[in-house]
């Protein structure tokens, strides 16, 4: 999807692999400007056997330090050939690359970087800009974690499922209610018959799934009755594999879908793109401000954990 951004720590380490804290990331990929100098050949570098460049760094705001980068790979180095006596980078077409281009955020020591698949990856843009600087320059994902509390504050859902492990956990638990005569618990409910004959089945695990009519793009679940069943649910128990909540709505952002036994998640954003609009380094320069605001709060914490 070429209008989904992904959300990046990047940060430099010292020959003791400890971050360099004080390390001025936005006059870092600023001074890539004074590097070109009209010189094509000082920002080419091969990374991992293809040539990978920077475009002109593109400031949006001095005052919180945020900036756009491209950093791209020629689409085939035997079709297009710059022209060695015109190194002038302002004149280079985006359109004869493979590009990804990192919004960067210096007051929020936060990236974001679009998902061209034909682009460098996030670890070759990691490995190329450590080609200009004394330190290692790292970038890996942040994380978020979406919580049980969090999705008590749900006001849609299209979808949930469940895996469950026939294992002997749960077996000792239904064959406890069962032969204690106890009101039947909600996973005894919703694992009867296929408990019961799980060995001449050789099943080991239930995947139990419940959704709305995909036709019906206004339909939604009960959401009462899935904060009843979160809340019935021990997801604690070790044979509860995983429970996963799809199109949850009235979140600090959409979730299309997030495990919540495994609760970790990228933070990404997806721009509402007009019909004739493009992702590229003009949209994202005037409009990446839009995910910033959007996705603090779920980036913010994990910023400040690992740069304390």
């Amino acid at each position: 999807m070429k209008n989904k951004v992904r959300f990046y720590i990047i940060a430099a380490k010292d020959e003791n692999n400890d971050v360099v804290k004080d390390f001025d990331m936005y006059s870092f990929l600023m001074s890539f400007n004074e590097k070109i100098n009209n010189n094509v050949d000082s920002v080419r570098k091969n990374i991992d056997n293809r040539s990978i460049r920077c475009l002109p760094a593109k400031r949006v705001s001095e005052d919180l330090k945020q900036l756009v980068i491209p950093i791209g790979r020629m689409k085939s180095e035997d079709l297009y050939k710059e022209n060695s006596d015109k190194k002038d980078m302002t004149m280079v077409d985006e359109k004869l690359y493979d590009m990804n281009i990192i919004f960067y955020s210096g007051i929020h020591k936060v990236a974001f970087i679009t998902l061209d698949k034909n682009g460098p990856s996030y670890n070759a843009i990691a490995k190329y800009l450590s080609c200009f600087s004394e330190y290692s320059i790292v970038i890996f994902p942040v994380i978020a974690t979406v919580t049980l509390e969090a999705l008590r504050h749900m006001e849609k859902v299209k979808g949930f499922g469940l895996d469950i492990l026939l294992n002997d956990s749960l077996m000792g638990i239904i064959n406890q209610e069962v032969s204690e005569g106890k009101k039947k618990s909600l996973i005894q409910k919703l694992t009867p018959s296929i408990a019961k004959e799980k060995n001449e089945l050789n099943c080991f695990k239930v995947s139990l799934s419940f959704d709305t009519d995909s036709s019906n793009k206004k339909s939604y679940l009960n959401l009462q009755t899935v904060l009843t069943i979160l809340e019935e649910l021990d997801l604690d128990q070790e044979y509860i594999k995983d429970f996963y909540i799809r199109g949850a709505k009235g979140l600090t952002k959409p979730i299309e879908k997030t495990s919540i036994k495994k609760n970790n998640h990228y933070v990404e954003h997806i721009f509402n793109l007009n019909k004739n609009e493009k992702c590229n380094s003009d949209y994202i320069r005037i409009n990446g401000q839009e995910a910033i605001g959007a996705h603090i709060n779920d980036f913010s914490d994990f910023i400040d954990n690992y740069f304390e």
